[in-house]
């Protein structure tokens, strides 16, 4: 290789090189792993708290952004329903609401459960407080007795 040529590929390699590194390790030199995590709240319930096979809608919202997916197969052990939010959002409050209602052909349906929550996001990170990473979640069970109950987010520092 010509000096020319070896000059314009170094900077390539060296620039790679540190991407590597700052990716792969801590401070310590541990190696960071791959886990990935997603900021935002999830609503989770056991489809048999809500009736027969799709007995109910499950209607989740964070401040207005909304998603709403049928209870589900009772036979399952759990059904669940995330919305996402910034990650620029850190531990900050959001207002929650979940509605489940009734899937009733007949009419518009009855509200079965309704409540609203306003919960501070959690620090979450899965590969530990050296390493990317850096997620805000909330985490939350739909009963259909007690509304909105708070899960616990496997909160590192």
């Amino acid at each position: 290789m010509d000096g020319a040529r070896a000059w314009r590929t170094a900077p390539v390699w060296v620039t790679l090189a540190a991407a590597l590194t700052a990716c792969s390790s801590t401070p310590d030199d541990r190696a960071c792993t791959e886990i990935g995590a997603e900021s935002g709240v999830t609503l989770a319930w056991r489809p048999a708290d809500f009736g027969d096979r799709d007995a109910a809608t499950v209607r989740l919202c964070v401040w207005e952004r909304c998603e709403e997916k049928p209870s589900g197969n009772p036979k399952e052990p759990e059904a669940r329903l995330t919305i996402p939010v910034s990650e620029k959002i850190g531990g900050d409050h959001v207002a929650v609401r979940m509605t489940v209602t009734s899937r009733d052909d007949e009419d518009e349906g009855e509200v079965v459960v309704k409540d609203r929550a306003i919960p501070r996001l959690a620090k979450y990170q899965p590969n530990g407080p050296d390493c990317e990473p850096t997620a805000w979640q909330a985490a939350f069970r739909a009963d259909p007795e007690e509304g909105l109950v708070a899960e616990k987010v496997a909160a590192r520092k």
